[in-house]
């Protein structure tokens, strides 16, 4: 049954997507650029989409009419959107990013949708919104390409675990796959760029973007904490709080002002985020711990291999797809090592 109103659902939401000028509406540039960019493979995202919501809900004994989703991160809105069309009356859509949230309110209404809780924020403000409205009981919370960027994802999950009640699903999806060594090799590129080079500021870029590469930033940090320091002090303390935001540098800092000595060190190679929004570019997760993270705070969980899905790629490439995911479905969580993107997909249990 669930199954089927997926599909229609994906159907009516494609046809929407396709059906708008995204040029003529009044939203956000970035998000004109980004719903862009969606809209040229919407098929292929909505499907995805359609597939993780399908992962959460399967076997759900809730009705969807009263079920309650979170779409965390939920930036242009798509994954809402579905599930609207599907029949989940009741969505708590968060992203932190304000300009998302105000844009997200105009993209439903266009769209002939109707959603009331819209949360400009992160876990903590989705925890403080519950609190103040206590008919609303969280069933499911779902995400893609988001649980890459969040700064802290010990501290993510365990407010979530101590700050809502009861039992809740949990789906996060995310494209910084660390085991597929093609994915590694990019992302990790990626991420060199992001830590060595300057970038131009493109048109719909975030506003919150610095065309600066993060070593920049964080020695204009330290700088402008303190004049104490040698300029080879300031070099190698901008090296070693790679990974840190502005905050946590100035930690550090301080503390090597008293001892000589820091506190902090990032195993990773390549790993780095944005210092001063804490946006960690393409985090490449190391399992073993995070399963044990997830573990501690009372969530049952297992990291599932994602699919790929044609974009009307050519028939080479539609045939390539195919065969892939078939020795994904055939070799199971050893699958991680070709796919496109990982699931991680559980429980967070009341006792």
């Amino acid at each position: 049954m669930i199954d089927k109103k997926i599909r229609n659902a994906k159907k009516t939401l494609i046809d929407k997507i396709n059906n708008l000028d995204v040029k003529s509406l009044d939203i956000s540039d970035y998000n004109k650029r980004y719903l862009g960019i969606k809209k040229n493979r919407i098929n292929a995202e909505i499907d995805k989409f359609g597939d993780l919501l399908l992962k959460l809900l399967k076997d759900e004994g809730t009705a969807l009419s009263d079920y309650l989703l979170v779409d965390y991160g939920g930036g242009c809105g798509l994954m809402t959107y579905l599930a609207l069309e599907i029949g989940i009356e009741k969505i708590i859509y968060v992203d932190i990013f304000k300009v998302s949230c105000d844009d997200v309110k105009v993209l439903s209404e266009t769209l002939g949708y109707s959603l009331e809780h819209i949360i400009c924020g992160e876990e903590r403000e989705l925890i403080e919104y519950l609190s103040a409205n206590k008919n609303l009981s969280v069933d499911g919370i779902i995400s893609y390409d988001v649980l890459e960027h969040i700064y802290d994802l010990e501290k993510h999950f365990k407010n979530l675990s101590e700050g809502i009640s009861g039992s809740f699903k949990i789906l996060y999806g995310s494209g910084a796959n660390p085991k597929n060594p093609r994915n590694l090799y990019t992302l990790r590129k990626k991420q060199i760029e992001a830590e060595t080079k300057d970038r131009d500021v493109k048109w719909g870029n975030k506003e919150t973007i610095s065309n600066e590469s993060y070593i920049s930033v964080r020695k204009k940090i330290i700088l402008e904490h303190t004049d104490v320091l040698a300029d080879e002090e300031v070099d190698q303390l901008a090296l070693a709080t790679r990974g840190l935001i502005q905050k946590d540098i100035l930690k550090q800092i301080d503390l090597y002002l008293d001892t000589k000595e820091l506190s902090y060190e990032i195993q990773h190679p390549t790993n780095t985020c944005d210092p001063i929004s804490g946006s960690w570019c393409e985090h490449l997760i190391d399992f073993k711990w995070f399963l044990q993270v997830m573990k501690d705070n009372r969530y049952a969980i297992e990291i599932l291999p994602g699919r790929y899905y044609d974009n009307n790629s050519g028939l080479l490439y539609c045939v390539i797809k195919k065969l892939l995911n078939f020795k994904i479905k055939l070799l199971g969580i050893v699958g991680l090592y070709i796919a496109p993107f990982y699931i991680v997909q559980g429980v967070r249990n009341s006792e």
